[in-house]
């Protein structure tokens, strides 16, 4: 991959987490105001709405390194699984999301070997 097409993907990357999280925070702070206008505060919604924040900022995280050519560490990767277990314990019935949290973490390791195999 040419040097500007990488440049250019990370940069879209980044613009695309920051629309994530501003969007998120606007509507958690209109949704965390809305009862003091007669609206109703639902837990599940606040939960949801950090949830899109928490993706927004795994991609920052892992942004951060890849910009300088580096690896992830294993304290980035512990970061991000977690923000990946939030959220798929948030968006998943029971079952679904025991099943995708495996599925996930076991990417996330073979995804950290790979990396410090190619380094």
């Amino acid at each position: 991959m040419s040097i500007k097409r990488k440049e250019k993907i990370l940069l879209i990357a980044s613009l695309a987490s920051n629309i994530i999280i501003a969007t998120a925070l606007l509507l958690l702070f209109g949704y965390i105001f809305a009862p003091f206008f007669g609206g109703k505060l639902f837990g599940t919604a606040i939960l949801k709405y950090l949830s899109w924040i928490s993706v927004g900022l795994a991609i920052k995280i892992a942004l951060k390194r890849i910009k300088k050519g580096l690896p992830l560490r294993k304290r980035e990767y512990a970061i991000i699984i977690l923000f990946l277990l939030f959220n798929l314990f948030v968006w998943f019935p029971y079952p679904f999301n025991l099943i995708l949290s495996f599925i996930g973490i076991l990417g996330f390791m073979a995804s950290y070997r790979l990396q410090n195999r190619h380094s």
